[in-house]
């Protein structure tokens, strides 16, 4: 199963908003949901997501990725995976041995 954070739902609905307009960002939100990407109430995160923030600095969707998977990997056997690109925006996470094995990196150069 896939899930994204309703935080970075968020975060891609209003970039596509801003670069395209409202409509293409709810058909690329819809869209994602028809693929099967299930939103994730990240509600009870907070605490978690504020100490990472505390400690490693990243952007708030960042630490809310990371926090969803750390959840997700709580309850699973260990079979979460993070998918992020290849900015460094995740470099501090995957230097840490809490969370290296949660992060794969879907492309390797920046845009």
């Amino acid at each position: 199963m896939s899930y994204v954070s309703t935080i970075n739902f968020a975060e891609s609905h209003s970039i596509a908003a801003r670069k395209t307009s409202l409509e293409t960002a709810e058909a690329h939100i819809n869209d994602l949901r028809d693929m099967g990407v299930t939103e994730y109430n990240i509600d009870t995160l907070w605490g978690d997501a504020a100490d990472m923030k505390a400690e490693y600095s990243p952007a708030i969707g960042d630490v809310y990725a990371v926090a969803v998977a750390t959840d997700l990997n709580s309850d699973s056997e260990g079979n979460v995976i993070l998918l992020v690109g290849a900015d460094d925006d995740y470099d501090i996470f995957e230097d840490t041995d809490k969370f290296a094995h949660l992060i794969e990196r879907f492309r390797s150069e920046t845009d």
